[in-house]
C-alpha cells in the first residue's frame, strides 16, 4: 500500500497528512504538534455524516471529523480519518493555528488524490450494514 503524504506548518505547529488508498476508500493518518499520537477517529461516507470516537480528554474529534466529510464528499467514498496533534499546554491561538494548519494540509493531500479520483465515475454507494 503506497501512502501519499502532505504537510503544512513548521515547527511545533507541523502537520502532517498521509492518505493509503484502499480498494475506492481511503484511509487517512493526521497527525503533528510535538507529540503525535492516535487521540480520535472519524469515519464518513459520500451519502453525508460523520461518525466519531474519541479517547477520554483528547479534543481531536474535530479535526478528524472535519476532513473525513470533506474527501468522502470530495471522492464520493468511505473515508477513515485517526488523528492525534498535541502541544502542551496550547493556548486558544496556538489551537487556532494547528487547526488552519490541519486545513491547509489536507487541502494540500486533496489536490494530490485528485488524480487517483474520476469525478465521473462514483466509486461506490454506501453500504448498508
Amino acid at each position: 500500500m503506497d501512502w501519499i503524504c502532505a504537510e503544512a506548518g513548521s515547527g511545533r505547529y507541523h502537520v502532517t497528512a498521509a492518505a493509503a488508498l484502499c480498494g475506492g476508500d481511503l484511509q487517512i493518518l493526521l497527525y503533528g504538534g510535538t507529540r503525535p499520537h492516535i487521540g480520535a477517529a472519524a469515519l464518513a461516507g459520500p451519502a453525508g455524516g460523520v461518525q466519531t470516537l474519541a479517547l477520554p480528554s483528547h479534543r481531536d474529534d474535530s479535526v478528524a471529523a472535519e476532513a473525513a466529510g470533506r474527501f468522502a464528499r470530495a471522492f464520493a467514498c468511505n473515508v477513515s480519518v485517526s488523528a492525534g496533534i498535541h502541544i502542551d499546554s496550547a493556548s486558544p491561538g496556538e489551537i487556532r493555528l494547528l487547526v488552519e494548519n490541519c486545513r491547509a494540509c489536507c487541502a494540500l493531500l486533496e489536490r494530490k488524490l485528485s488524480p487517483h479520483f474520476r469525478p465521473e465515475e462514483p466509486r461506490h454507494a454506501d453500504r448498508p450494514e
